[in-house]
């Protein structure tokens, strides 16, 4: 802008000169000079024409002067933009050069901030973890404990005859029976051998009904467990001996289901074939009493099939032989009493 206002000005300057010049000729040629002879205009033209050269070189002299000083002023001007220029480039470099310090500080302290914290919560959680492992092997020590005491406590009997062992599994079952961080069907199983025990010591029908029932609870969580089933069913036999009639047609099924499931969970449990021999062998007499001959010889029938059967799993089970051997005979006595001398004969032998 400043480069175009002095070429303006050059320019019209330079125009003007001539006409500046024209105004001082007139003014020389004045009316009040025409008194002047024509020797004097003429001398005047003349001096006038010899000192144009001059004038034309002052001109192009001034000229040449207003373009080197506007030349100058470009300069400057141009100078004085550049150093601008260069200043705010300077500066923008000073403000992004914080800029950045400033961002990569912050890079910085964020992180570390975050990794002071993240430590921190790590220490927390490190903490914690320790009090859970700690929890755990507590909980793991007193898991290992109860399963090793309700291992012990299974191993009651109600036909153990080693009263030192028994002994042992009762005192686990006492320990265990109160115990509710035991599963509940474990708790069930200790209380249950309690009434077992006391059932076996009084040999009372009361008793043994409390077990029975107590035993059917231990059921009512697992409805497949062994030794609540077996243990179930030999209850179950003592009420039927001791009870009366009524009682024994109520008592003889649930004899057959503890024992039928007995077998299903183990069938090389000799001894519950035995007993639910024994049941059958007893209802035979029962029947036969009371005059119900072909009731008898079915039942008969039936507890020689499940003495037969514990003999399979154990050959040397010398009472199962011996009963069968009652029960075989007891039926042949029947048999001959009928008349039926053949099939008597078959059964004595």
């Amino acid at each position: 802008m400043n480069n175009r206002f002095f070429q303006s000005f050059l320019s019209a300057l330079i125009l003007s000169l001539p006409f500046a010049f024209s105004a001082t000729a007139d003014t020389l040629a004045d009316p009040k000079q025409t008194g002047a002879s024509n020797s004097s205009i003429t001398k005047t033209v003349e001096t006038t024409t010899d000192k144009q050269p001059k004038i034309n070189n002052l001109i192009a002299s001034q000229a040449e002067m207003l373009q080197d000083n506007i030349s100058a002023l470009r300069m400057q001007v141009m100078d004085n933009q550049q150093q601008n220029l260069n200043w705010w480039m300077t500066f923008i470099t000073i403000v992004f050069a914080v800029a950045g310090i400033v961002i990569a500080a912050i890079g910085v302290a964020i992180p570390l901030l975050l990794y002071k914290k993240d430590k921190r919560q790590l220490e927390q959680d490190l903490e914690q973890a320790k009090e859970y492992v700690e929890k755990i092997k507590e909980h793991y020590d007193s898991a290992e404990k109860y399963t090793q005491d309700i291992a012990e406590m299974k191993q009651w009997n109600p036909k153990e005859q080693n009263q030192e062992a028994q002994t042992s599994s009762i005192e686990k079952a006492k320990q265990l029976s109160k115990n509710e961080e035991i599963p509940l069907i474990e708790q069930l199983r200790a209380q249950a051998i309690l009434l077992s025990d006391q059932a076996k010591r009084s040999q009372n029908y009361q008793d043994n009904e409390n077990a029975l029932y107590a035993w059917q609870a231990v059921l009512l969580q697992d409805s497949r467990d062994e030794q609540a089933n077996f243990n179930a069913g030999f209850h179950a036999c003592y009420l039927y001996e001791k009870g009366n009639r009524k009682q024994q047609n109520y008592w003889l099924p649930k004899v057959e289901q503890y024992h039928q499931e007995t077998l299903r969970s183990n069938p090389r449990k000799y001894i519950a074939a035995y007993n639910w021999g024994r049941a059958l062998y007893m209802e035979a007499r029962n029947l036969y009493t009371q005059n119900q001959t072909s009731a008898a010889f079915d039942k008969w029938q039936s507890a020689g099939e499940k003495y037969e059967l514990a003999l399979q799993i154990k050959n040397d089970f010398y009472p199962a032989a011996n009963n069968w051997g009652s029960a075989l005979a007891e039926e042949a006595q029947a048999l001959a009493i009928q008349g039926d001398t053949v099939m008597a004969l078959e059964k004595w032998r």
